[in-house]
């Protein structure tokens, strides 16, 4: 399926990460995006997946360096807005009906 769609497939030793950078490098970024955001709410890492989905939430809405818009404009065609985030770990009242 790969080789249909201009893929090529190179195998990589076990347990050696250094010979997949490109993949390796935004895995990185998200991890310290993760860590910032756990260590400013005073949260454990029982909420890392949490933290993951806001990282990739907001690394979405942060312009790109090589092409200088938002992968989120690049999908959608759309403007993101920064109006609705609030603080990740921040206290929350939810009100029922």
């Amino acid at each position: 399926m790969a080789d249909s769609e201009g893929f090529v497939l190179q195998p990589t030793a076990a347990k050696a990460s250094f010979q997949n950078g490109m993949v390796e490098r935004p895995n990185r970024t998200l991890a310290r995006i993760m860590a910032c955001l756990l260590t400013n709410a005073g949260l454990g890492p029982e909420y890392w997946s949490w933290a993951l989905i806001h990282a990739v939430y907001l690394k979405n809405r942060l312009p790109h360096k090589a092409t200088g818009e938002t992968p989120y404009y690049s999908w959608s065609g759309k403007k993101p807005s920064a109006k609705h985030l609030r603080i990740f770990g921040c206290p929350v009242i939810v009100k029922l009906p």
